[in-house]
């Protein structure tokens, strides 16, 4: 059971939005291959209710090949999305979703074709402790990301400033730039409060960062000419739309 759990009437914010059902509420989506709910990826959140204890409610989601996705969870009872195959079968899992935050992975497939997502009510204790009865609330989303390692496709180059997304807590993305070994570079950052910086190599050791934990690096040089990797990652509630420069003086 996660900790710092809010009791009874003092549920609030975030919290009491997804504990709330819709006030007009479809019939239960089906926790099997046969359901007809479907996610279209992108940025946008959708909501979903979970009914009962232990409720499972399937998506159906087409994903392109070779793009890498993120697979959110948010709610306020124990919760976790889950990626299975058309045949049915888990191929990814993640945290926990609680109060505490929310969770999730990312996945890249090798094809474009369909899969199903599954949100699921992972500890139906803690809705009934903490949340009272059912139904509770969760929402989540399938966007389309920059990876968190060395595999990345994103890239980013000198007086270049991007826009992205940070999908949960401690969600983090790398950005691959070529970098010369006689320049000084700089990194920005815009966006929500506890978002970080720092660039490493291909190995993953850092070679710059801030002089503070949430001060990216500023008038730094990389030991030689090549490929490098600006990432950008948030603490436990430092997730949401960003922005990342990369300067020179």
């Amino acid at each position: 059971m996660a900790g710092n759990r809010t009791t009874g009437p003092l549920i609030s914010g975030l919290a009491a939005l997804l504990l709330a059902a819709p006030a007009a509420r479809a019939a239960d989506i089906p926790g099997d291959k046969s359901t007809k709910a479907t996610i279209t990826p992108g940025p946008a959140r959708f909501e979903g209710v979970l009914d009962k204890a232990g409720d499972s409610d399937w998506y159906r989601v087409t994903l392109k090949a070779g793009r890498n996705y993120a697979f959110e969870s948010a709610s306020f009872c124990d919760t976790r999305v889950v990626l299975r195959n058309a045949a049915g079968k888990v191929l990814k899992t993640s945290g926990l979703a609680s109060d505490n935050g929310d969770d999730g992975f990312e996945f890249r497939s090798a094809t474009t074709k369909g899969y199903f997502v599954e949100y699921l009510d992972a500890n139906p204790a803690v809705c009934l402790e903490y949340g009272g009865p059912y139904p509770h609330g969760y929402s989540g989303n399938v966007a389309m990301e920059v990876r968190g390692d060395t595999t990345t496709r994103g890239t980013i180059a000198p007086g270049q400033t991007i826009n992205s997304l940070l999908n949960w807590g401690y969600d983090q993305d790398f950005f691959r730039a070529q970098l010369e070994g006689n320049k000084s570079y700089t990194v920005t950052l815009g966006g929500p409060t506890g978002i970080m910086a720092w660039v490493v190599d291909p190995n993953g050791k850092i070679v710059a960062h801030g002089t503070g934990r949430y001060d990216p690096p500023a008038g730094f040089k990389v030991p030689k000419r090549g490929t490098y990797y600006v990432v950008v990652a948030g603490d436990d509630y430092a997730n949401g739309p960003y922005s990342v420069g990369l300067r020179t003086p």
